[in-house]
């Protein structure tokens, strides 16, 4: 810390760590006492410090003695609301303490962002109520409500197979709920994060420009003025009023019968007062950043992410490291994709050519659209010398409301062919496996058919477009790409109807023998 503070200009200073403090509050203060001693000994100056805390393991004289060490923001997980389904999943459900300490970190100008997952697999109305009592109840900070995610090999993901509530493969998992009424629920929810709240939330960015407001507080206490302080407080209390109110809507749409259809009207009740909001936060931005004189670099964590995991894929394909994808499974909340080890001839093309020795990734990307107009995917430089390239062909649209290849047997085989005509491609242009690129995604015809597909449906069947069951419906191509059939649950009929409709005597070509489902996403 000492040499990026004197060497990099670096103040602040992120940790993450389920609880980066020990547990016992004697020796957290210990710790925070030597870490005060041992950054004073390296005449480091004011910082800030940004962490993920465990509240079951805080005391008020640790958020204190932290924050005089340089803490200005904490992610505190609340998780779980009722103390019994708190148990279930082994977590303690927060109480007065927990929702006190979220005040001491504000009286000691540290921000707060805690999630609470209001929807899990045993959630009923009554807990998500509950959860949003505790909700409206958090006295400092914002929060996210989330919904829990399964992972695999997780006793969960055991669970939720054994009753036939799985959904997805492994590369994403879902589940579906025994409960109309929350399964109705997190159709609202899923549209509300989606379209109201998006992908970098309201609530988010809130705590971001409240974290910026902090952080220039401890580094220059003399610039922020009174006013920046109570436009911050004030915007932080309508978002999270905002956030309990169209959840509590939601929840009671969901009990009369509503579900994503129904959703129509809050989403665009909401909308207006979400961007009167995000022109609230320009202007709170705009006045943190004029309180500290410009940075050589500033802090972006999504940024830093990306080039984290850039730099992961680059070191596992250097290292040797074997990349797969599991095809199975169905239903939304799965990829479906395959892959083709096939390696490419070194000679084989026509002409005689020679083969390359290197190219580069727009070469691929101009190859393949000219010999696999339709090759949607990756293309992976072989892990070991000599080893085969892996290609790997996929159909998904990662947009709010998307739609994806079915996880299905007929889909299966046209991603296969996809991926064999990528590979024929780059043996015809002479490039074996050890000269290509470490990695490069494609942008295909089939993302295009897609992407085409997804404007019809929304453009035509907006108004009645309702998740139902998962799958909601299924497209059915024909060889050559036109639309043969639309099946889906009857009590979906008027859906099924209209994409027939708008999807009649339309032809995507690249899509041939695939069968297509609506995919939701949302990230967490």
């Amino acid at each position: 810390m000492a040499a990026l503070y004197h060497e990099r200009d670096v103040r602040y200073f992120y940790f993450v760590d389920e609880h980066m403090l020990p547990y016992e509050e004697g020796e957290a203060l210990a710790f925070l006492t030597q870490l005060r001693a041992g950054l004073a000994e390296r005449a480091v100056g004011p910082i800030g410090i940004g962490c993920m805390l465990r509240a079951d393991r805080l005391t008020p004289a640790v958020v204190r003695a932290f924050a005089e060490v340089g803490l200005v923001r904490a992610f505190v997980g609340l998780e779980l609301a009722g103390v019994d389904e708190a148990r279930q999943y082994g977590r303690r459900a927060p109480g007065a303490r927990e929702l006190g300490l979220l005040q001491d970190f504000a009286d000691a100008g540290v921000t707060t962002v805690s999630n609470l997952m209001l929807v899990h697999p045993d959630s009923t109305a009554e807990s998500v109520s509950s959860g949003l009592e505790l909700l409206a109840s958090i006295p400092a900070g914002v929060f996210e409500a989330t919904r829990m995610m399964v992972y695999h090999g997780t006793r969960l993901a055991d669970r939720m197979a054994q009753e036939g509530r799985l959904l997805g493969n492994p590369l994403r998992y879902g589940y579906g709920f025994a409960d109309p009424t929350m399964e109705r629920f997190a159709e609202i929810f899923t549209r509300l994060r989606g379209e109201a709240f998006h992908d970098y939330s309201t609530a988010y960015r809130t705590h971001d420009a409240y974290l910026g407001m902090s952080l220039a507080r401890r580094l220059h206490p003399e610039r922020v003025r009174s006013e920046v302080i109570d436009r911050a407080d004030r915007i932080r209390r309508r978002v999270n009023r905002l956030y309990v109110a169209a959840y509590e809507r939601g929840l009671e749409l969901a009990c009369s019968g509503g579900g994503f259809s129904q959703a129509d009207e809050l989403i665009g009740s909401l909308c207006p007062v979400i961007a009167e909001l995000e022109l609230e936060l320009d202007r709170l931005e705009g006045m943190v950043l004029a309180s500290a004189p410009p940075r050589a670099r500033m802090f972006a964590p999504m940024r830093a992410a990306a080039a984290g995991v850039f730099s992961f894929a680059l070191a596992s394909v250097a290292c040797g490291s074997k990349v797969e994808v599991d095809q199975g499974g169905s239903g939304t909340g799965g990829s479906t994709s395959t892959t083709s080890s096939t390696t490419p001839s070194g000679g084989g093309g026509t002409g005689g050519c020679e083969p390359l020795t290197s190219v580069t990734s727009e070469q691929v990307q101009a190859i393949l659209a000219n010999g696999a107009p339709c090759f949607n995917g990756s293309v992976l430089a072989p892990a070991e010398p000599g080893g085969p390239a892996q290609i790997t062909a996929s159909v998904d649209i990662y947009s709010y409301p998307g739609l994806g290849a079915c996880p299905s047997t007929p889909s299966q085989p046209a991603l296969t062919a996809q991926a064999d005509e990528a590979q024929a491609a780059l043996a015809q242009a002479c490039i074996p496996p050890t000269a290509l690129p470490p990695y490069t995604q494609i942008s295909g015809g089939s993302l295009t058919d897609m992407q085409t597909m997804l404007a019809d449906l929304q453009a035509a069947c907006s108004s009645v477009w309702n998740t139902g069951s998962t799958p909601q419906f299924e497209i059915t191509l024909d060889a050559t790409g036109n639309v043969v059939s639309v099946t889906g649950d009857p009590s979906i009929k008027a859906l099924t109807d209209c994409v027939a409709a708008a999807l009649a005597g339309l032809s995507f070509p690249c899509l041939a023998s695939f069968q297509v489902c609506p995919e939701y996403m949302i990230a967490e």
